[in-house]
Protein backbone atom coordinates (compact mmCIF):
# COMPACT_ATOMS: atom_id res chain seq x y z
CA UNK A 1 0.00 0.00 0.00
CA UNK A 2 1.18 3.49 -0.77
CA UNK A 3 1.01 6.00 2.12
CA UNK A 4 1.77 8.92 -0.19
CA UNK A 5 -1.58 8.67 -1.96
CA UNK A 6 -3.54 7.94 1.23
CA UNK A 7 -4.04 4.26 0.39
CA UNK A 8 -2.89 2.75 3.69
CA UNK A 9 -4.36 0.33 6.17
CA UNK A 10 -5.84 1.31 9.54
CA UNK A 11 -2.78 -0.12 11.33
CA UNK A 12 -0.43 1.80 9.08
CA UNK A 13 -2.41 4.98 9.69
CA UNK A 14 -2.11 4.47 13.46
CA UNK A 15 1.66 4.01 13.17
CA UNK A 16 1.87 7.12 11.00
CA UNK A 17 -0.17 9.12 13.53
CA UNK A 18 2.11 7.99 16.37
CA UNK A 19 5.21 8.94 14.38
CA UNK A 20 3.75 12.36 13.61
CA UNK A 21 2.89 12.85 17.29
CA UNK A 22 6.40 11.86 18.33
CA UNK A 23 7.92 14.23 15.75
CA UNK A 24 5.71 17.04 17.10
CA UNK A 25 7.03 16.32 20.59
CA UNK A 26 3.73 14.97 21.88
CA UNK A 27 3.98 11.34 22.86
CA UNK A 28 0.56 9.70 23.23
CA UNK A 29 -0.15 7.89 26.49
CA UNK A 30 1.29 4.41 26.86
CA UNK A 31 -0.69 1.52 25.44
CA UNK A 32 -3.04 -0.14 27.95
CA UNK A 33 -1.71 -3.27 29.61
CA UNK A 34 -3.83 -6.43 29.38
CA UNK A 35 -6.14 -6.77 32.36
CA UNK A 36 -5.48 -3.22 33.59
CA UNK A 37 -8.46 -0.92 32.95
CA UNK A 38 -7.33 2.49 31.78
CA UNK A 39 -8.94 5.59 30.39
CA UNK A 40 -7.26 8.74 29.13
CA UNK A 41 -7.67 11.82 26.99
CA UNK A 42 -5.02 13.54 24.93
CA UNK A 43 -5.47 16.88 23.16
CA UNK A 44 -2.78 18.46 21.01
CA UNK A 45 -2.47 20.54 17.87
CA UNK A 46 -0.60 18.97 14.95
CA UNK A 47 -0.29 20.38 11.46
CA UNK A 48 -3.14 22.82 12.04
CA UNK A 49 -5.59 20.24 13.39
CA UNK A 50 -6.61 19.86 17.03
CA UNK A 51 -6.47 16.13 17.79
CA UNK A 52 -8.61 15.07 20.76
CA UNK A 53 -8.14 11.37 21.54
CA UNK A 54 -10.36 9.53 23.99
CA UNK A 55 -9.74 6.00 25.27
CA UNK A 56 -11.50 3.72 27.72
CA UNK A 57 -14.50 4.57 29.88
CA UNK A 58 -14.84 8.34 29.97
CA UNK A 59 -15.86 10.29 33.03
CA UNK A 60 -17.31 13.79 33.06
CA UNK A 61 -14.04 15.02 34.60
CA UNK A 62 -12.01 13.57 31.71
CA UNK A 63 -14.33 15.08 29.09
CA UNK A 64 -14.06 18.46 30.85
CA UNK A 65 -10.26 18.17 30.85
CA UNK A 66 -10.28 17.60 27.09
CA UNK A 67 -12.76 20.46 26.56
CA UNK A 68 -10.54 22.84 28.54
CA UNK A 69 -7.52 21.96 26.42
CA UNK A 70 -9.49 22.30 23.18
CA UNK A 71 -10.63 25.79 24.28
CA UNK A 72 -6.98 26.73 24.89
CA UNK A 73 -6.01 25.69 21.36
CA UNK A 74 -8.89 27.45 19.57
CA UNK A 75 -8.30 30.69 17.75
CA UNK A 76 -10.74 33.59 17.88
CA UNK A 77 -11.68 33.35 14.22
CA UNK A 78 -13.67 30.53 12.65
CA UNK A 79 -10.62 28.62 11.41
CA UNK A 80 -10.20 25.74 13.85
CA UNK A 81 -10.29 22.16 12.65
CA UNK A 82 -10.89 19.46 15.25
CA UNK A 83 -10.52 15.70 15.07
CA UNK A 84 -12.32 13.77 17.83
CA UNK A 85 -10.73 10.31 17.82
CA UNK A 86 -13.02 8.00 19.79
CA UNK A 87 -11.84 4.71 18.27
CA UNK A 88 -10.54 3.49 21.65
CA UNK A 89 -13.39 4.91 23.71
CA UNK A 90 -16.18 2.91 25.28
CA UNK A 91 -19.79 3.98 24.74
CA UNK A 92 -20.07 7.37 26.49
CA UNK A 93 -23.63 7.35 27.82
CA UNK A 94 -26.26 10.07 27.76
CA UNK A 95 -24.73 12.42 30.34
CA UNK A 96 -21.45 12.72 28.46
CA UNK A 97 -23.25 13.01 25.12
CA UNK A 98 -25.35 15.86 26.54
CA UNK A 99 -22.20 17.59 27.85
CA UNK A 100 -20.52 17.33 24.44
CA UNK A 101 -23.63 18.85 22.83
CA UNK A 102 -23.30 21.84 25.19
CA UNK A 103 -19.56 22.10 24.51
CA UNK A 104 -20.13 21.97 20.75
CA UNK A 105 -22.66 24.81 20.99
CA UNK A 106 -20.12 26.86 22.97
CA UNK A 107 -17.22 26.45 20.53
CA UNK A 108 -19.10 26.21 17.21
CA UNK A 109 -18.52 29.88 16.24
CA UNK A 110 -14.75 29.22 16.34
CA UNK A 111 -14.73 25.93 14.40
CA UNK A 112 -14.53 25.66 10.61
CA UNK A 113 -14.65 21.86 10.44
CA UNK A 114 -14.78 18.96 12.86
CA UNK A 115 -14.62 15.21 12.35
CA UNK A 116 -15.23 12.23 14.60
CA UNK A 117 -13.57 8.85 14.22
CA UNK A 118 -15.86 6.26 15.79
CA UNK A 119 -15.12 2.59 16.55
CA UNK A 120 -18.67 1.32 16.10
CA UNK A 121 -22.25 2.34 15.38
CA UNK A 122 -23.19 2.90 19.04
CA UNK A 123 -20.40 5.42 19.69
CA UNK A 124 -21.05 7.04 16.30
CA UNK A 125 -24.77 7.39 17.06
CA UNK A 126 -24.02 9.16 20.33
CA UNK A 127 -21.45 11.37 18.63
CA UNK A 128 -24.02 12.28 15.98
CA UNK A 129 -26.40 13.26 18.79
CA UNK A 130 -23.70 15.39 20.43
CA UNK A 131 -22.87 17.21 17.19
CA UNK A 132 -26.36 17.28 15.65
CA UNK A 133 -26.36 21.09 15.33
CA UNK A 134 -22.98 21.31 13.57
CA UNK A 135 -23.36 21.23 9.79
CA UNK A 136 -19.57 21.13 9.30
CA UNK A 137 -19.12 17.98 11.41
CA UNK A 138 -18.50 14.71 9.56
CA UNK A 139 -18.06 11.13 10.76
CA UNK A 140 -15.39 8.70 9.62
CA UNK A 141 -13.99 5.25 10.33
CA UNK A 142 -10.57 5.87 8.74
CA UNK A 143 -8.01 8.34 10.09
CA UNK A 144 -6.59 9.27 6.69
CA UNK A 145 -10.04 10.07 5.27
CA UNK A 146 -10.88 12.25 8.27
CA UNK A 147 -7.60 14.18 8.08
CA UNK A 148 -7.92 14.64 4.31
CA UNK A 149 -11.42 16.09 4.76
CA UNK A 150 -10.36 18.36 7.62
CA UNK A 151 -7.43 19.74 5.63
CA UNK A 152 -9.44 20.25 2.42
Amino acid sequence: MNPENGNISKDQAEVLARLRAKEAGAEPPAEPQPGVPTAWVSVEKREGVIHARYAGKMTLEMVEKAAKRIRELLTEDRSARILYDTRQMEEPGRELTRRMLEFDEEIRPRVAKAATLAPNMMVEAQARAAFVNSPEHQFFHELVAALDWLRS
